[in-house]
């Protein structure tokens, strides 16, 4: 995938696979679908989906806000404006980053800035 391919700089949780979270620093990745709509006429059905790749970055709480935006600067560009393909997924288009900073965790462990992307992938069905 572009994530382990491209970035190595912490361990990141996909979704649907467990993981032991480290002492330092992790990213879990998320992948929320808003709306799914026919985008074509005729037999073979183009849809559209839209939706958010969330990229949860936590740090240890004595690394604070910066060692989760060096990684979050570190991540961003391999889905920043990027288009592609994985597997039959289907044609993706990303489109520009933004930050969340959520401050500290609820257990006080942890620093928390989400990367944010949003997202459209385009299936034919048929």
């Amino acid at each position: 995938t572009r994530v382990t391919s491209g970035f190595s700089a912490a361990p990141v949780q996909f979704p649907g696979v467990s993981m032991q979270v480290p002492n330092g620093p992790w990213i879990k990745m998320s992948v929320l679908s808003n709306d799914t709509n026919r985008i074509s006429l005729g037999p073979l059905g183009r849809f559209r989906e839209t939706g958010l790749l969330v990229f949860q970055i936590f740090t240890p709480i004595n690394i604070g806000s910066n060692g989760a935006r060096v990684l979050a600067d570190q991540l961003a560009p391999l889905f920043h404006e990027a288009q592609f393909s994985l597997r039959n997924s289907g044609f993706i288009r990303c489109y520009a980053a933004s930050l969340d900073d959520r401050g500290v965790s609820q257990d006080g462990n942890w620093y928390q800035v989400n990367l944010k992307i949003s997202y459209d992938r385009d299936t034919i069905l048929g």
